[in-house]
């Protein structure tokens, strides 16, 4: 009989990377899909007891977007002066903080102050996580790290169908106070945990990023060099042709769900039961379009990942404004849903390989700002086509255009990488 080896080698430890990546995740689903995504749901209550006109409900939601795009760049030169670990903490408290006192405003202003300033936390959060994540990865797993990020927005989205309606039917009406109260103090301790955990680069800990051939770096390599302001802004003309792409995304994917619920209850005679199951569908689904079609970019590159998801996302739009069955509606939401937000996980996939992991932050802030001029002008345009035509067909195939330019334009890429 052969003897068993008692010799056995040390236990495979967890790359201190992934423990990065689970704060990272519950960072954005703080920042984005408490700070942002909330609103929806709290809105009509919101609306009765604050006496708030429509303008004004839409108001709030444009403050929000306002102070996102505001942060979103200086959100990345920050991080890139200070380190996205402390940034993040500080913009998650501001996120918490402004959420509970979202739900005790009393009167229209001082509620717009405090979406505003929820979105200035949320661009201080998300732009810096995504651009910290870059570090953690290797470019052959780069877009995985990124892709699994994204789903924070929709582990957010998705959550409140557990706990939402029971606090909005608290009695006195003032649920959605006791809401927002909940979520800030759940983000405040977000922020306790990324300030615990957060590293802004694995030579902190003596390590190579995740997917490295090295599992560690050699003693006395930990130092990693800062780049320089005008190193900094010498790479931003690298990423124009990512940033036209970004812009086209924005202004897509957003008429989509900001109309998807009143178009099938307007002219598709859904009930509103009917259609809010059909976005729980989107949501649900779009918890795998990050990590799948980031990885997908990891294997055929970005522009062969971008491509193939500005496609989806066109085919979705056209499918939507012909939808009149169920079975078509599944199919439109499926396919929305599957790749919505593998286009920004590979976007900051993308601005990594084009400018390095430690300009990531910044060179994310700069195609977000793009992104996020895409966003505001699309649904303006389409509700214009919508009071024009009577329908938000016209609109639908707008976006659907602009899927398969992004498409086409991402077959013409070229992404340097670092």
């Amino acid at each position: 009989m052969v003897a068993k080896e008692t010799e056995l080698l040390p236990p495979k430890r967890l790359h201190y990377g992934w423990i990065v990546t689970g704060v990272s995740l519950l960072a954005v689903m703080g920042a984005v899909g408490f700070g942002r995504f909330a609103y929806t749901p709290l809105l009509p209550s919101m609306k009765v007891a604050m006496n708030l006109t429509y303008t004004e409900t839409g108001l709030l939601g444009t403050g929000n977007l306002i102070g996102y795009l505001a942060f979103s760049l200086l959100g990345g030169l920050l991080a890139f002066l200070y380190g996205p670990r402390l940034l993040i903490a500080i913009s998650l408290v501001v996120v918490g903080v402004s959420m509970i006192l979202t739900g005790a405003s009393e009167v229209f202003l001082f509620a717009l102050l405090m979406r505003f300033l929820t979105g200035v936390g949320s661009g201080g959060t998300n732009v810096p996580v995504m651009g910290l994540i870059s570090s953690w990865f290797s470019p052959r797993r780069r877009g995985l790290g990124a892709g699994i990020l994204v789903c924070g927005s929709s582990l957010g989205l998705i959550s409140f169908r557990f706990y939402i309606p029971a606090l909005l039917a608290l009695p006195g009406g003032s649920g959605w106070r006791v809401a927002w109260y909940a979520l800030g103090g759940a983000t405040l301790f977000l922020a306790l945990l990324s300030a615990l955990l957060l590293r802004n680069h694995p030579a902190e800990k003596g390590l190579a990023p995740i997917g490295s051939p090295q599992a560690s770096l050699q003693p006395g390599a930990q130092k990693v060099g800062r780049p320089t302001l005008a190193q900094m802004f010498a790479t931003w003309p690298r990423l124009y042709r990512l940033a036209q792409l970004y812009f086209l995304f924005g202004f897509s994917y957003v008429i989509y769900l900001q109309f998807f619920n009143a178009y099938l209850e307007r002219e598709r005679g859904l009930a509103p039961t009917a259609s809010s199951s059909f976005l729980f569908l989107i949501g649900l689904v779009s918890v795998l379009s990050g990590p799948l079609w980031g990885s997908v970019s990891d294997r055929l590159g970005r522009k062969a990942g971008l491509a193939i998801v500005f496609g989806l996302q066109g085919t979705s739009q056209i499918l939507l404004a012909y939808a009149h069955t169920p079975g078509m509606f599944t199919a439109a939401s499926l396919l929305f849903g599957i790749s919505v937000w593998s286009i920004p996980s590979i976007m900051a996939a993308a601005a990594a390989d084009q400018v390095g992991p430690r300009l990531a932050p910044a060179g994310l802030g700069f195609i977000t700002v793009v992104f996020g001029i895409g966003q505001a002008l699309g649904p303006a345009l389409a509700g214009y086509l919508a009071d024009f035509t009577g329908t938000f067909v016209t609109g639908f195939l707008i976006a659907s255009v602009a899927g398969y330019l992004g498409m086409v334009g991402s077959l013409t890429l070229k992404i340097q990488e670092e």
